[in-house]
């Protein structure tokens, strides 16, 4: 059987798809507070930085915002497939990424070179998250 290479972008989107495809499965609301929040959130990181944006998305805690806290888990999805494939650095013992708040806690030690790659892999997933939910997720009529 021959072995299939798939590249980063693929696997960005086959990732983004299959967490997309999951919140199709929640009510109305919560995809259209998640399909807001993945528009707009790439433009949020770059705007106000990936800590930031990410400490946003945690404010967002009432069950009517469950949507936001989806993003935040996504993304944290993500940075672990990251860490996994060697695309980001491994945290160190005292860290981990199993939670969003350990993540941000992880992301808070790092240094700005892997800080700033932590971000662009953040910035090149999220676009996908934010195409997935436009196609896939509930859109009033």
């Amino acid at each position: 059987m021959a072995t299939i290479v798939q590249t980063i972008e693929q696997k960005r989107s086959a990732k983004a798809y299959f967490l997309v495809q999951e919140v199709a499965k929640k009510d109305a609301a919560v995809q259209e507070k998640y399909k807001t929040c993945a528009k707009n959130f790439p433009s949020m990181v770059l705007t106000n930085g990936l800590l930031q944006s990410l400490s946003f998305l945690l404010s967002k805690k009432a069950d009517e915002e469950k949507g936001y806290s989806l993003v935040a888990e996504h993304v944290r999805t993500w940075i672990e497939t990251a860490i996994n494939d060697g695309l980001l650095n491994k945290p160190e013992q005292s860290y981990s990424v199993s939670s969003v708040g350990e993540m941000i806690r992880w992301l808070s030690s790092l240094d700005v070179r892997n800080y700033l790659t932590a971000t662009h892999e953040v910035i090149s997933f999220t676009p996908w998250l934010k195409r997935f939910a436009q196609g896939l997720l509930y859109s009033p009529s």
